[in-house]
């Protein structure tokens, strides 16, 4: 992990969203996932809290579907907010799922590119704060 991937919050804090990503990642249902920050607006180094955005391995999931795959991750996802203080926790009002129309971007070396990712999912993150 890159430190320059590291998240820090206004708090002081620093959130390390390997360990987020793993977690979810190694769920059954789970293509690709990414931690990002959520920024307060108007205030441009000002991260209160972060989010989850998840792609599902299949496309177009219907509500009772994401439900289930929700249940299915969040004990792995509340035992990893633990080793976390409360702005780090991914909470599941947090937690979004990957619209099939906003693909996760990507790097010339096929890696999720945060940056990108965060300009595309902007107004949908912006609601976070």
């Amino acid at each position: 992990m890159r430190s320059d991937d590291m998240i820090p919050l206004s708090n002081g804090q620093i959130a390390n969203p390997s360990i987020m990503e793993h977690v979810v990642f190694d769920c059954t249902g789970i293509k690709e996932t990414i931690v990002l920050p959520v920024q307060k607006i108007g205030l441009e180094n000002c991260i209160t809290c972060i989010a989850l955005l998840i792609d599902p391995t299949s496309e177009g999931l219907f509500n009772e579907q994401k439900d289930d795959l929700m249940r299915d991750l969040w004990p792995n996802l509340r035992k990893t907010n633990s080793y976390y203080r409360t702005n780090a926790f991914v909470e599941k009002k947090r937690i979004l799922f990957v619209d099939p129309r906003k693909p996760l971007a990507r790097t010339a070396k096929g890696t999720i590119s945060r940056k990108r990712v965060l300009e595309v999912y902007k107004e949908e993150i912006a609601k976070f704060t």
